[in-house]
């Protein structure tokens, strides 16, 4: 459902229900029982002709993958769950240009990690590798994400048209069991990218990213 005022505020709100529950299957170790609900809320503000403000906030929830639930701990997982803030705003430079200006807040809990899969080398002369010692999956991990993101965009018919953007994030995880705390998988300090296409008719256009 989305609700719009007269002035200029639009309203979306939402939310999804989930049902964690047993896995029945030979050697598995439980998954464990819950009923998780995942809400967002998506608003945006129209601020006079050519700018708007965007916000949105929201938490959610995912399920272990079956071979995350064969490996689980004896204890059994649960789902893992993050929570996500963003804003931006949006202003159109005459008719051809757009600039959009963004950032954002994450926050990971009960995230999983696949503990002691990492072979090892023993310290002590000779040196020799130790191999991992019965890894499992258990949600270990709490992280936080921040960033921002500068996009500026042309757009015509004819002509050169496209984006560039420039991204700056910081992702870092903390293991709650080893005590480690580390770049995420997924963090990329920084990044720039670009789309660029060129269209001379209706019949010939080139592009390139």
């Amino acid at each position: 459902y989305r609700w719009a005022t007269t002035s200029g505020i639009s309203i979306q709100p939402g939310v999804r229900l989930e049902r964690f529950g047993d896995v029945e299957c030979a050697g598995c170790p439980q998954i464990l029982r819950s009923v998780t609900a995942s809400p967002w809320l998506l608003t945006e503000w129209q601020l006079g002709k050519c700018s708007r403000f965007i916000f949105n906030v929201g938490g959610f929830a995912q399920t272990a993958g079956f071979d995350q639930i064969v490996g689980a701990a004896a204890g059994g997982i649960g789902p893992e769950r993050d929570q996500t803030v963003d804003a931006g705003i949006v202003r159109d430079v005459g008719e051809r240009w757009r600039v959009r200006m963004n950032g954002y807040y994450r926050r990971d809990d009960r995230a999983l990690r696949r503990e002691s899969s990492e072979a090892r080398v023993n310290p002590n002369p000779p040196y020799q590798l130790i191999a991992a010692a019965s890894p499992t999956w258990a949600n270990a991990l709490t992280g936080d994400a921040r960033g921002a993101e500068l996009t500026v965009e042309r757009r015509v018919v004819n002509g050169v048209s496209g984006w560039i953007s420039y991204a700056y994030g910081d992702a870092r995880m903390h293991d709650t069991h080893t005590g480690e705390t580390y770049a995420a998988d997924y963090d990329q300090r920084h990044m720039v990218n670009a789309y660029a296409t060129y269209r001379s008719s209706s019949q010939l256009g080139l592009s390139a990213r």
